[in-house]
């Protein structure tokens, strides 16, 4: 029953996410963010809530509790958050890997031209042997390894988790001292 909540409140996240899509909202990474953390919160805070309703346990139990509903949210969103880049959104990864080429671009000019960014990196022995060009494909290709839906699930993840954390120690804590105040 517990793990419903964080499944619930995926499932709103997806939902939301996808009208953002389909409204054509160009920077829907500033509303889902925010729109992430408040849901995490809030299947955190319900699934503490919970526990402590049909039981009275250590700190540490209510903790886990939390966390059990951010290991669903997280691992729902994460899997959405693959499929959605890998064959829904495809255009989004390229558009924002062709940007950071055009800022790795932009900052060579800002050098003054490639020589002129090669002779302020002289420290770097294989960037003396490349010409502009080869140098900008090999950063696209390092740009497709890092900004790919793999990389970005395993982001989710690993994010998600550590925020999820760190959100159930301050909401136990926070329900238990919450309690104490009330009941004294």
């Amino acid at each position: 029953m517990l793990n419903r909540i964080g499944l619930s409140l995926a499932l709103v996240a997806i939902v939301v996410i996808s009208i953002m899509y389909s409204a054509g909202m160009e920077h829907r990474l500033v509303y889902s963010i925010p729109l992430h953390l408040l849901l995490l919160l809030i299947a955190i805070f319900i699934g503490i809530y919970n526990h402590r309703r049909e039981e009275q346990n250590l700190y540490l139990s209510d903790v886990k509790a939390g966390m059990r509903q951010v290991a669903v949210y997280v691992l729902v969103i994460s899997a959405f958050t693959y499929l959605n880049y890998r064959a829904i959104d495809k255009h989004y990864l390229d558009d924002l890997r062709d940007s950071r080429i055009e800022l790795v671009e932009k900052g060579i000019e800002d050098e003054g031209g490639w020589e002129a960014y090669l002779e302020k990196n002289s420290g770097n022995k294989n960037l003396k042997e490349m010409t502009k060009e080869d140098f900008l494909d090999q950063t696209r290709e390092n740009f497709k390894t890092v900004i790919s839906p793999g990389a970005l699930f395993i982001a989710h993840l690993v994010a998600g988790i550590s925020i999820g954390f760190i959100y159930s120690l301050i909401l136990a804590f926070a329900n238990r001292f919450l309690k104490r105040k009330l009941n004294s």
